[in-house]
């Protein structure tokens, strides 16, 4: 596991011990910071970025390789947060990142709003919308900010009206959504995804 591009270009990143995470692989998320290169750009430069669920935190620095500002993770696993922070250090980012060590459907603290936010939920829970609910609620998502998530084959998603859809790929097992979250509901129904 690798950066792909950006400052940090080829840095090794530290993959967490044991099988309780599934890091994006490489060829993955290759393909997913292309669309954001050409679709999102400008949610991407100078961005406060939000990695939940971070497991090795490879798509946070990603980000932050590739221009953002500020990078959190929150992740409560001992292993993959000893991997962030080894990953941090390889990335020379530890005066712009943060670790929330807690599980993210139970967040205590207030974080400052992001623009930019990856969640890739453990696969076969469900936890993303509830996930997403509680990020809202503790005020973590800016008003406009991109929301990129990760699901597993059969995982569910109800999309609040805070949020819109728009894009979705797949790449093997997994499936990409791309939202765009909004301060103010919208009146349209929201689709079970």
């Amino acid at each position: 596991m690798r950066i792909i591009a950006g400052k940090n270009r080829g840095t090794k990143l530290k993959a967490p011990a044991g099988n309780h995470t599934r890091p994006t692989s490489d060829r993955a998320r290759e393909s997913l910071f292309n669309i954001l290169a050409h679709n999102y750009s400008e949610d991407m430069l100078n961005a406060d970025v939000l990695d939940v669920f971070a497991g090795s935190g490879a798509l946070g620095l990603e980000a932050l390789s590739r221009g953002a500002k500020s990078l959190t993770f929150v992740e409560n696993n001992r292993a993959a947060i000893e991997a962030i922070k080894a990953n941090i250090k390889a990335c020379h980012a530890e005066d712009i990142t943060h670790i929330f060590t807690e599980n993210a459907l139970q967040l205590s603290r207030l974080m400052s709003p992001a623009h930019l936010i990856f969640m890739d939920p453990p696969y076969h829970q469900n936890l993303a919308s509830t996930a997403l609910q509680v990020l809202r609620k503790n005020s973590a998502i800016a008003d406009g900010a991109l929301v990129v998530l990760e699901l597993g084959p059969g995982d569910a998603l109800e999309i609040e009206s805070y949020f819109q859809l728009l894009d979705q790929r797949t790449w093997g097992k997994a499936r990409v959504y791309f939202l765009r979250f909004s301060a103010a509901q919208r009146d349209v129904q929201c689709p079970i995804v």
